[in-house]
């Protein structure tokens, strides 16, 4: 972000505030941009360190031999690698999360992002190294969905362990709109950088969003509340 930087920055009021800033971090620029990193990084590294276990059942996972009657795989899938990619995933979210924030705030700093101008609030750089970031993070959020469905598998409940009725005919199908809602939102943002617009991406999120809200909360507790519990009457009966 601060490589890409406009090589004046744009004669606004709001530039013209931000100078100050600018002269005020200059002097610890260099610095700053090693030591949050470092430290970023260590503190990164020693949250990931105590998934040692379950990076070594990973790699020296065997199969069992049985498989799961709902997804056909083996259970050794959700004892040794599902846990894994939910660390993987989950680890990958917080790091692009965090690049991305502090890419904003350097756009934003150095004049790539301008919030109030009424003019192209974006520099090329800017727009193209955000929508990259953003697009890497919801493809990260789409992968989550989908493994999501084989973590059902293991869900506790107040009757058993694994996928109830819900799951299978609400939850699961639920899930795999969401990725494919999410892996539209990518290619939304991946246009953008063509389009030099955030229109379509920040519908695209807005959608995702509507969606995540109704297909992923209301629709299986709708199902729970009116079929499911049908479903267990008519077994009563």
């Amino acid at each position: 972000a601060y490589r890409t930087r406009p090589i004046y920055a744009p004669g606004t009021a709001q530039q013209q505030n931000l100078d100050q800033y600018r002269e005020a971090i200059e002097p610890l620029r260099k610095v700053a941009m090693f030591a949050i990193p470092a430290i970023l990084g260590l503190l990164a590294g020693t949250g990931a360190a105590g998934q040692w276990q379950t990076f070594l059942l990973w790699q020296n996972r065997v199969p069992f031999g049985s498989k799961d009657p709902q997804f056909g795989l083996d259970l050794s899938f959700f004892v040794f690698t599902l846990p894994w990619i939910q660390f993987v995933l989950g680890f990958l979210t917080m790091a692009i999360v965090m690049a991305t924030l502090a890419a904003a705030f350097t756009h934003y700093v150095y004049g790539g992002l301008q919030i109030q101008s009424r003019a192209e609030r974006t520099s090329r750089a800017a727009r193209t190294h955000l929508a990259i970031l953003v697009a890497a993070l919801v493809l990260v959020r789409a992968a989550t969905y989908w493994f999501d469905r084989y973590a059902l598998s293991t869900k506790d409940s107040r009757l058993f362990t694994g996928i109830g009725y819900t799951d299978a005919h609400a939850v699961l199908p639920a899930k795999a709109i969401l990725a494919i809602a999410a892996l539209m939102t990518v290619g939304l943002f991946v246009a953008s950088i063509w389009s030099r617009s955030w229109r379509l991406p920040i519908v695209g999120v807005a959608l995702l969003l509507i969606t995540s809200i109704v297909v992923g909360s209301i629709y299986p507790a709708l199902y729970q509340r009116f079929l499911d519990a049908d479903s267990g009457r008519a077994l009563q009966s």
